[in-house]
């Protein structure tokens, strides 16, 4: 709120979420059986949030990459902050004036 009273209201706001579902993360999750019965269980997004963070990070870079070369024509500023849910799934707002 202190940017757009500071510059002057965005054209933009968009919120991207990290997904636990995503298949970058999910293939890196470790699988074994923990009882008798062959029932076959896997490791928790939560017990590696650093393979988590990682994925978004480059998940969000190329996002940014992609509004600076012109998606939403050009762009005069952008700002961005990244912060983390309860679940530890991270999460970015974005600001974009046009």
């Amino acid at each position: 709120m202190a940017i757009c009273q500071f510059y002057q209201k965005s054209d933009l706001f968009i919120t991207m979420i990290a997904n636990s579902n995503w298949p970058e993360i999910q293939d890196v999750l470790l699988k074994f059986n923990a009882d008798n019965q062959g029932n076959a269980q896997k490791q928790l997004v939560t017990d590696h949030s650093n393979i988590v963070a990682r994925v978004f990070n480059k998940k969000k870079n190329a996002l940014l990459i992609e509004i600076r070369k012109g998606l939403f024509d050009a762009i005069s500023r952008l700002v961005y902050i990244t912060k983390f849910q309860k679940r530890r799934l991270p999460y970015v707002h974005l600001l974009i004036f046009l």
